[in-house]
Protein backbone atom coordinates (compact mmCIF):
# COMPACT_ATOMS: atom_id res chain seq x y z
CA UNK A 1 0.00 0.00 0.00
CA UNK A 2 2.95 1.82 1.04
CA UNK A 3 4.65 1.46 -2.29
CA UNK A 4 1.39 2.38 -4.46
CA UNK A 5 1.21 5.37 -2.87
CA UNK A 6 5.02 6.54 -3.48
CA UNK A 7 4.35 5.28 -6.65
CA UNK A 8 1.68 7.70 -7.20
CA UNK A 9 3.46 10.40 -5.70
CA UNK A 10 6.21 10.05 -7.64
CA UNK A 11 3.76 10.17 -10.82
CA UNK A 12 1.99 13.49 -9.77
CA UNK A 13 5.66 14.92 -9.33
CA UNK A 14 6.89 13.41 -12.89
CA UNK A 15 3.91 14.90 -14.81
CA UNK A 16 3.38 17.99 -12.34
CA UNK A 17 7.39 18.74 -13.71
CA UNK A 18 6.58 17.44 -17.54
CA UNK A 19 3.84 19.80 -17.19
CA UNK A 20 5.86 22.96 -15.51
CA UNK A 21 8.78 22.56 -18.71
CA UNK A 22 6.21 21.67 -20.95
CA UNK A 23 4.85 25.84 -20.29
CA UNK A 24 8.36 26.71 -20.15
CA UNK A 25 9.28 25.57 -23.29
CA UNK A 26 5.97 26.87 -24.79
CA UNK A 27 6.80 30.69 -23.10
CA UNK A 28 10.02 29.96 -24.19
CA UNK A 29 8.78 29.76 -27.71
CA UNK A 30 6.04 32.28 -27.60
CA UNK A 31 8.50 35.32 -26.37
CA UNK A 32 11.17 34.47 -28.40
CA UNK A 33 8.74 34.80 -31.26
CA UNK A 34 7.14 37.61 -30.08
CA UNK A 35 10.79 39.04 -29.46
CA UNK A 36 11.42 38.70 -33.02
CA UNK A 37 8.75 40.28 -33.97
CA UNK A 38 9.26 43.21 -32.15
CA UNK A 39 13.22 43.11 -33.44
CA UNK A 40 11.97 43.23 -36.74
CA UNK A 41 9.49 46.30 -36.21
CA UNK A 42 12.38 47.92 -33.90
CA UNK A 43 14.84 47.49 -37.13
CA UNK A 44 12.12 48.97 -39.19
CA UNK A 45 11.76 51.58 -36.76
CA UNK A 46 15.77 52.37 -36.64
CA UNK A 47 15.53 52.41 -41.13
CA UNK A 48 12.10 55.16 -41.02
CA UNK A 49 14.37 57.18 -38.52
CA UNK A 50 18.00 56.99 -40.25
CA UNK A 51 17.31 60.15 -42.03
CA UNK A 52 16.02 62.21 -39.20
CA UNK A 53 19.54 61.16 -37.54
CA UNK A 54 21.52 60.81 -40.02
CA UNK A 55 25.35 59.21 -39.27
CA UNK A 56 28.38 61.42 -38.23
CA UNK A 57 31.77 60.45 -37.42
CA UNK A 58 34.71 62.61 -35.70
CA UNK A 59 36.21 64.99 -38.02
CA UNK A 60 39.52 66.35 -37.88
CA UNK A 61 38.11 69.19 -36.56
CA UNK A 62 36.67 67.85 -33.43
CA UNK A 63 40.01 66.50 -33.22
CA UNK A 64 41.89 69.47 -33.48
CA UNK A 65 39.55 70.94 -30.67
CA UNK A 66 40.67 68.03 -28.38
CA UNK A 67 43.91 68.91 -29.19
CA UNK A 68 42.80 72.60 -28.16
CA UNK A 69 41.38 72.09 -25.35
CA UNK A 70 43.80 69.46 -23.27
CA UNK A 71 46.45 72.56 -24.05
CA UNK A 72 44.43 74.97 -22.87
CA UNK A 73 44.03 72.62 -19.49
CA UNK A 74 40.29 71.43 -20.35
CA UNK A 75 39.09 68.17 -21.01
CA UNK A 76 38.54 66.63 -24.08
CA UNK A 77 35.30 65.61 -25.85
CA UNK A 78 36.16 62.59 -27.55
CA UNK A 79 39.89 61.28 -27.10
CA UNK A 80 40.45 60.08 -23.42
CA UNK A 81 43.59 59.02 -24.44
CA UNK A 82 45.08 62.65 -24.98
CA UNK A 83 46.84 64.09 -21.59
CA UNK A 84 45.71 67.09 -20.80
CA UNK A 85 48.15 69.85 -19.49
CA UNK A 86 48.93 68.95 -16.12
CA UNK A 87 49.98 72.65 -15.16
CA UNK A 88 47.06 74.13 -16.92
CA UNK A 89 44.48 72.10 -15.46
CA UNK A 90 45.81 72.52 -11.94
CA UNK A 91 45.38 76.92 -12.81
CA UNK A 92 42.06 76.35 -14.18
CA UNK A 93 40.71 74.18 -11.68
CA UNK A 94 42.00 76.79 -9.04
CA UNK A 95 39.11 79.33 -10.77
CA UNK A 96 36.91 76.69 -12.04
CA UNK A 97 34.56 77.43 -8.98
CA UNK A 98 34.88 81.19 -9.17
CA UNK A 99 34.43 81.47 -12.75
CA UNK A 100 31.32 78.84 -12.66
CA UNK A 101 29.77 81.31 -9.94
CA UNK A 102 30.69 84.60 -11.42
CA UNK A 103 29.25 83.66 -14.74
CA UNK A 104 26.28 82.10 -13.47
CA UNK A 105 25.40 85.35 -10.99
CA UNK A 106 26.04 87.77 -13.89
CA UNK A 107 23.35 86.09 -16.09
CA UNK A 108 20.53 86.05 -13.69
CA UNK A 109 20.41 89.60 -13.68
CA UNK A 110 17.54 91.52 -14.97
CA UNK A 111 18.94 94.70 -14.86
CA UNK A 112 22.25 96.59 -15.88
CA UNK A 113 24.63 95.64 -13.26
CA UNK A 114 28.34 95.54 -14.73
CA UNK A 115 30.29 94.16 -12.33
CA UNK A 116 34.42 94.05 -12.45
CA UNK A 117 35.20 91.24 -12.67
CA UNK A 118 37.20 89.27 -9.80
CA UNK A 119 41.22 88.88 -9.66
CA UNK A 120 41.88 85.65 -9.85
CA UNK A 121 39.56 85.57 -13.03
CA UNK A 122 41.32 88.43 -14.95
CA UNK A 123 44.81 86.70 -14.22
CA UNK A 124 43.52 83.61 -15.86
CA UNK A 125 42.36 85.31 -18.72
CA UNK A 126 45.94 87.62 -19.02
CA UNK A 127 48.04 84.47 -18.79
CA UNK A 128 45.55 82.44 -21.04
CA UNK A 129 45.05 84.77 -23.66
CA UNK A 130 46.95 83.22 -26.18
CA UNK A 131 45.60 79.70 -25.91
CA UNK A 132 41.63 81.32 -25.58
CA UNK A 133 42.56 83.14 -28.79
CA UNK A 134 44.07 80.24 -31.00
CA UNK A 135 40.32 78.86 -29.51
CA UNK A 136 38.25 80.76 -30.73
CA UNK A 137 40.05 81.56 -34.14
CA UNK A 138 39.63 77.98 -34.90
CA UNK A 139 35.84 77.83 -34.44
CA UNK A 140 35.71 80.38 -36.32
CA UNK A 141 37.35 79.65 -39.16
CA UNK A 142 36.62 75.06 -38.91
CA UNK A 143 33.74 73.81 -41.09
CA UNK A 144 31.14 71.45 -39.28
CA UNK A 145 32.53 69.84 -35.70
CA UNK A 146 30.81 66.27 -35.60
CA UNK A 147 30.76 63.45 -33.10
CA UNK A 148 30.48 59.58 -33.96
CA UNK A 149 26.70 58.83 -34.23
CA UNK A 150 25.03 56.28 -35.83
CA UNK A 151 21.78 55.37 -35.19
CA UNK A 152 21.99 52.04 -36.51
CA UNK A 153 24.49 51.17 -33.42
CA UNK A 154 21.53 50.66 -31.54
CA UNK A 155 20.56 47.39 -33.33
CA UNK A 156 24.18 46.27 -33.26
CA UNK A 157 25.24 47.10 -29.64
CA UNK A 158 23.63 47.44 -25.95
CA UNK A 159 22.50 50.86 -26.10
CA UNK A 160 23.55 51.87 -22.77
CA UNK A 161 27.19 50.94 -23.71
CA UNK A 162 27.38 53.58 -26.74
CA UNK A 163 29.95 55.70 -25.18
CA UNK A 164 28.99 59.54 -25.86
CA UNK A 165 31.35 62.32 -25.78
CA UNK A 166 32.13 64.81 -22.72
CA UNK A 167 30.97 67.98 -22.69
CA UNK A 168 32.10 68.87 -19.27
CA UNK A 169 35.20 70.58 -21.33
CA UNK A 170 33.03 72.41 -23.65
CA UNK A 171 30.90 73.76 -20.56
CA UNK A 172 34.25 75.19 -19.56
CA UNK A 173 35.27 76.38 -22.32
CA UNK A 174 32.29 78.19 -22.68
CA UNK A 175 32.31 80.42 -19.57
CA UNK A 176 36.03 81.09 -20.44
CA UNK A 177 34.19 82.98 -23.66
CA UNK A 178 31.44 84.50 -21.65
CA UNK A 179 34.45 85.84 -18.83
CA UNK A 180 36.16 87.34 -22.10
CA UNK A 181 33.11 88.71 -23.13
CA UNK A 182 32.49 90.17 -20.03
CA UNK A 183 36.27 91.53 -20.01
CA UNK A 184 36.35 93.36 -23.50
CA UNK A 185 32.53 94.61 -22.57
CA UNK A 186 34.57 96.81 -19.42
CA UNK A 187 37.33 97.50 -22.24
CA UNK A 188 34.45 99.40 -24.66
CA UNK A 189 36.30 96.83 -27.43
CA UNK A 190 32.98 95.47 -29.42
CA UNK A 191 34.60 93.96 -32.22
CA UNK A 192 35.77 91.59 -30.01
CA UNK A 193 32.84 90.86 -27.83
CA UNK A 194 31.28 90.36 -31.27
CA UNK A 195 33.94 87.31 -32.46
CA UNK A 196 33.81 85.39 -29.01
CA UNK A 197 29.87 85.84 -29.02
CA UNK A 198 30.27 84.07 -32.74
CA UNK A 199 32.38 81.41 -31.55
CA UNK A 200 30.35 80.57 -28.34
CA UNK A 201 27.31 80.50 -30.29
CA UNK A 202 29.18 77.99 -33.15
CA UNK A 203 30.48 76.09 -30.65
CA UNK A 204 27.40 75.53 -29.54
CA UNK A 205 25.61 75.09 -32.89
CA UNK A 206 28.05 71.92 -33.10
CA UNK A 207 26.87 70.69 -29.49
CA UNK A 208 23.25 70.75 -30.87
CA UNK A 209 23.84 68.99 -34.23
CA UNK A 210 24.54 66.25 -31.96
CA UNK A 211 21.09 64.46 -31.64
CA UNK A 212 21.30 62.49 -28.17
CA UNK A 213 19.09 64.19 -25.35
CA UNK A 214 22.52 64.79 -22.57
CA UNK A 215 23.91 67.45 -25.82
CA UNK A 216 20.67 68.92 -26.00
CA UNK A 217 20.27 69.26 -22.23
CA UNK A 218 24.03 70.92 -22.03
CA UNK A 219 23.49 72.97 -24.96
CA UNK A 220 20.21 74.98 -23.74
CA UNK A 221 22.16 75.21 -20.62
CA UNK A 222 25.23 77.00 -22.72
CA UNK A 223 21.86 79.26 -24.35
CA UNK A 224 20.75 79.72 -20.87
CA UNK A 225 24.11 81.66 -19.64
CA UNK A 226 24.71 83.28 -23.11
CA UNK A 227 21.32 85.10 -23.27
CA UNK A 228 22.09 86.21 -19.72
CA UNK A 229 26.00 87.71 -20.29
CA UNK A 230 24.37 89.29 -23.51
CA UNK A 231 22.33 91.36 -21.71
CA UNK A 232 25.04 92.67 -19.39
CA UNK A 233 27.26 93.95 -21.96
CA UNK A 234 26.74 97.57 -22.97
CA UNK A 235 29.01 97.51 -25.71
CA UNK A 236 26.57 95.91 -28.78
CA UNK A 237 26.66 96.62 -32.23
CA UNK A 238 23.84 96.22 -35.40
CA UNK A 239 26.42 92.75 -35.75
CA UNK A 240 25.60 91.53 -32.29
CA UNK A 241 21.89 91.42 -33.56
CA UNK A 242 22.64 89.97 -37.12
CA UNK A 243 24.90 87.02 -35.15
CA UNK A 244 22.33 85.85 -32.86
CA UNK A 245 20.05 86.17 -35.59
CA UNK A 246 22.17 83.32 -37.95
CA UNK A 247 22.33 80.84 -34.64
CA UNK A 248 18.37 80.60 -33.90
CA UNK A 249 17.45 77.15 -32.50
CA UNK A 250 14.30 75.40 -31.89
CA UNK A 251 14.74 74.31 -28.69
CA UNK A 252 11.44 72.40 -28.14
CA UNK A 253 11.29 70.70 -30.79
CA UNK A 254 14.58 69.53 -30.96
CA UNK A 255 14.22 68.05 -27.75
CA UNK A 256 11.30 66.28 -28.92
CA UNK A 257 13.42 64.66 -31.67
CA UNK A 258 15.93 63.84 -29.12
CA UNK A 259 12.92 62.58 -26.61
CA UNK A 260 12.47 60.15 -29.73
CA UNK A 261 15.75 58.71 -29.99
CA UNK A 262 15.80 58.51 -26.26
CA UNK A 263 12.72 55.93 -26.60
CA UNK A 264 14.23 54.39 -29.64
CA UNK A 265 17.44 53.11 -27.14
CA UNK A 266 15.21 52.32 -23.66
CA UNK A 267 13.46 49.90 -26.95
CA UNK A 268 16.16 48.61 -27.97
CA UNK A 269 16.01 44.63 -27.75
CA UNK A 270 19.79 44.73 -26.84
CA UNK A 271 19.15 46.30 -23.68
CA UNK A 272 19.46 43.23 -21.58
CA UNK A 273 21.64 41.43 -24.18
CA UNK A 274 24.78 40.79 -21.59
CA UNK A 275 23.50 38.63 -18.75
CA UNK A 276 25.42 38.45 -16.29
CA UNK A 277 23.77 35.28 -14.32
CA UNK A 278 26.84 32.30 -14.56
CA UNK A 279 24.71 29.59 -13.32
CA UNK A 280 23.94 27.87 -16.74
CA UNK A 281 20.42 26.65 -14.96
CA UNK A 282 19.18 30.12 -14.10
CA UNK A 283 20.64 31.93 -17.01
CA UNK A 284 18.30 30.53 -19.62
CA UNK A 285 15.33 31.67 -17.13
CA UNK A 286 16.83 34.86 -16.70
CA UNK A 287 17.42 35.72 -20.30
CA UNK A 288 13.12 34.69 -21.16
CA UNK A 289 12.34 37.30 -18.50
CA UNK A 290 14.29 40.29 -19.68
CA UNK A 291 12.72 39.48 -22.92
CA UNK A 292 9.45 39.18 -21.35
CA UNK A 293 9.60 42.43 -19.79
CA UNK A 294 11.20 43.96 -23.04
CA UNK A 295 7.76 42.63 -24.71
CA UNK A 296 5.58 44.31 -22.24
CA UNK A 297 7.13 47.60 -21.50
CA UNK A 298 5.23 48.86 -24.83
CA UNK A 299 2.71 50.77 -22.66
CA UNK A 300 5.45 52.58 -20.87
CA UNK A 301 6.58 53.74 -24.47
CA UNK A 302 3.40 54.33 -26.29
CA UNK A 303 2.44 56.41 -22.60
CA UNK A 304 5.82 58.78 -23.54
CA UNK A 305 5.08 58.79 -26.98
CA UNK A 306 1.45 60.33 -26.35
CA UNK A 307 2.98 62.68 -24.08
CA UNK A 308 5.08 63.96 -27.01
CA UNK A 309 2.05 64.16 -29.23
CA UNK A 310 0.66 66.12 -27.35
CA UNK A 311 3.92 68.12 -26.55
CA UNK A 312 4.36 68.94 -30.26
CA UNK A 313 0.54 70.78 -30.74
CA UNK A 314 1.47 73.01 -27.47
CA UNK A 315 3.75 76.20 -27.04
CA UNK A 316 5.38 76.88 -23.64
CA UNK A 317 2.61 79.08 -22.70
CA UNK A 318 -0.26 77.07 -24.33
CA UNK A 319 0.27 73.87 -22.04
CA UNK A 320 -1.10 73.51 -18.92
CA UNK A 321 1.64 70.87 -17.03
CA UNK A 322 -1.27 69.44 -15.06
CA UNK A 323 -2.58 67.99 -18.43
CA UNK A 324 0.95 66.08 -18.23
CA UNK A 325 0.50 64.45 -14.98
CA UNK A 326 2.37 60.95 -14.32
CA UNK A 327 0.56 58.69 -16.25
CA UNK A 328 -0.93 55.87 -13.99
CA UNK A 329 1.69 53.23 -13.28
CA UNK A 330 1.51 49.63 -14.43
CA UNK A 331 3.51 47.04 -13.12
CA UNK A 332 7.05 47.49 -13.57
CA UNK A 333 7.68 44.75 -16.51
CA UNK A 334 5.05 47.48 -19.16
CA UNK A 335 6.66 50.32 -17.55
CA UNK A 336 10.27 49.84 -18.28
CA UNK A 337 11.34 53.22 -20.14
CA UNK A 338 9.83 54.76 -17.40
CA UNK A 339 12.85 53.49 -15.06
CA UNK A 340 15.23 55.57 -17.51
CA UNK A 341 13.11 58.29 -19.05
CA UNK A 342 10.02 59.22 -17.28
CA UNK A 343 7.06 61.53 -18.15
CA UNK A 344 7.98 64.40 -15.74
CA UNK A 345 11.27 64.50 -17.19
CA UNK A 346 10.33 64.81 -20.31
CA UNK A 347 7.86 67.30 -19.91
CA UNK A 348 9.47 69.38 -18.22
CA UNK A 349 12.88 69.40 -19.81
CA UNK A 350 10.86 70.59 -22.75
CA UNK A 351 9.09 73.18 -20.72
CA UNK A 352 12.61 74.20 -19.96
CA UNK A 353 13.51 74.11 -23.60
CA UNK A 354 10.79 76.17 -24.38
CA UNK A 355 11.63 78.62 -21.88
CA UNK A 356 15.13 79.12 -23.45
CA UNK A 357 13.51 80.06 -26.52
CA UNK A 358 11.86 82.50 -24.76
CA UNK A 359 14.49 83.83 -22.76
CA UNK A 360 16.54 84.32 -26.53
CA UNK A 361 13.59 86.72 -27.61
CA UNK A 362 13.91 88.54 -24.26
CA UNK A 363 17.30 88.85 -25.54
CA UNK A 364 17.49 90.17 -29.15
CA UNK A 365 14.86 92.23 -27.75
CA UNK A 366 16.81 94.25 -25.60
CA UNK A 367 19.73 94.61 -28.01
CA UNK A 368 16.80 96.38 -30.45
CA UNK A 369 16.34 98.63 -27.55
CA UNK A 370 19.92 99.35 -26.74
CA UNK A 371 20.70 99.95 -30.66
CA UNK A 372 17.50 102.33 -30.88
CA UNK A 373 18.60 104.14 -27.94
CA UNK A 374 22.04 104.79 -29.39
CA UNK A 375 20.77 105.60 -33.02
CA UNK A 376 17.80 108.18 -31.23
CA UNK A 377 18.85 109.48 -28.26
CA UNK A 378 16.08 107.77 -26.56
CA UNK A 379 13.77 105.09 -26.32
CA UNK A 380 11.21 104.28 -28.82
CA UNK A 381 8.00 103.82 -28.00
CA UNK A 382 7.29 100.72 -29.30
CA UNK A 383 10.03 98.44 -31.65
CA UNK A 384 9.13 96.20 -34.99
CA UNK A 385 8.22 92.49 -34.57
CA UNK A 386 6.89 92.36 -31.07
CA UNK A 387 5.18 89.04 -31.77
CA UNK A 388 6.60 85.67 -29.65
CA UNK A 389 7.77 82.80 -31.84
CA UNK A 390 8.06 80.45 -29.22
CA UNK A 391 4.78 81.87 -27.11
CA UNK A 392 2.79 82.80 -29.89
CA UNK A 393 -0.05 84.44 -29.85
CA UNK A 394 1.92 86.16 -26.90
CA UNK A 395 3.60 89.82 -27.81
CA UNK A 396 6.65 91.20 -25.99
CA UNK A 397 5.99 94.67 -24.08
CA UNK A 398 7.96 98.00 -23.58
CA UNK A 399 6.70 100.16 -20.54
CA UNK A 400 8.53 103.55 -20.00
CA UNK A 401 8.67 104.86 -16.28
CA UNK A 402 10.83 107.09 -14.68
CA UNK A 403 13.54 107.10 -17.44
CA UNK A 404 13.58 103.24 -17.19
CA UNK A 405 12.41 101.20 -20.15
CA UNK A 406 11.13 97.86 -18.72
CA UNK A 407 10.56 94.98 -21.61
CA UNK A 408 8.58 92.14 -20.77
CA UNK A 409 6.28 89.36 -22.14
CA UNK A 410 2.46 90.19 -21.96
CA UNK A 411 0.38 87.80 -19.38
CA UNK A 412 3.62 86.80 -17.42
CA UNK A 413 1.53 85.17 -14.64
CA UNK A 414 1.02 81.95 -15.89
CA UNK A 415 4.49 81.51 -17.21
CA UNK A 416 6.38 82.79 -14.29
CA UNK A 417 4.84 80.76 -11.78
CA UNK A 418 5.72 77.89 -14.33
CA UNK A 419 9.44 78.90 -14.01
CA UNK A 420 9.35 78.52 -10.45
CA UNK A 421 7.84 74.81 -10.56
CA UNK A 422 10.18 73.82 -13.22
CA UNK A 423 13.28 75.47 -11.11
CA UNK A 424 12.17 73.38 -7.67
CA UNK A 425 12.09 70.14 -10.43
CA UNK A 426 15.42 70.99 -12.05
CA UNK A 427 17.61 72.61 -9.57
CA UNK A 428 18.26 74.99 -12.26
CA UNK A 429 18.56 78.74 -11.94
CA UNK A 430 16.28 80.62 -14.34
CA UNK A 431 16.83 84.28 -15.03
CA UNK A 432 13.72 86.58 -14.39
CA UNK A 433 11.37 86.99 -17.82
CA UNK A 434 11.89 90.72 -18.01
CA UNK A 435 14.45 93.00 -18.06
CA UNK A 436 15.02 96.60 -16.68
CA UNK A 437 17.12 99.49 -18.76
CA UNK A 438 17.83 102.68 -17.72
CA UNK A 439 18.75 106.13 -19.63
CA UNK A 440 21.98 106.24 -17.24
CA UNK A 441 23.36 103.33 -18.21
CA UNK A 442 22.43 104.41 -21.99
CA UNK A 443 23.90 107.29 -21.55
CA UNK A 444 27.27 105.95 -20.86
CA UNK A 445 27.70 104.15 -23.83
CA UNK A 446 29.44 104.85 -27.14
CA UNK A 447 27.55 105.75 -30.18
CA UNK A 448 27.45 103.03 -32.55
Amino acid sequence: MKKQRLNCSIQKLLLANFIILLVFLLSYKLVNHKHKHQTDQYIEKINQLSTQFPPSQSNKYSQKLDLLLVDLGLKPVNNNNLKVDQAKEEEFNKIRSSLTDFILSQSLKNTIQSQTIPTDLQKYLNENQEEIAQIKDFILTSQTITWNFDVNDFNKTNPLNIVLPNFVGLMDLQRIFLLQILADNQKGDTETINTTLESSLKLNQAIQRYPYLISQLVSRTVSSLQDGIIRQVDYLSPQSQVILDNYDYNFSENMIKAFNLELLLVSSPLLFEEVQEQNKLIKPFQKIAYKFIQINNKNGIRNLEKSLVKLQKSNICTFNMSDFQEVKKNKFWSNLPQFLLTNDMLVKYWAMAGNTMLDRELTKQIIKAKLSYAQRGKYSDSLSNLNSQACSPQQWQYQQENNQLIISLTEQEGINSQRKELQLYTKDSIPPLDFILSEKTENKRINY
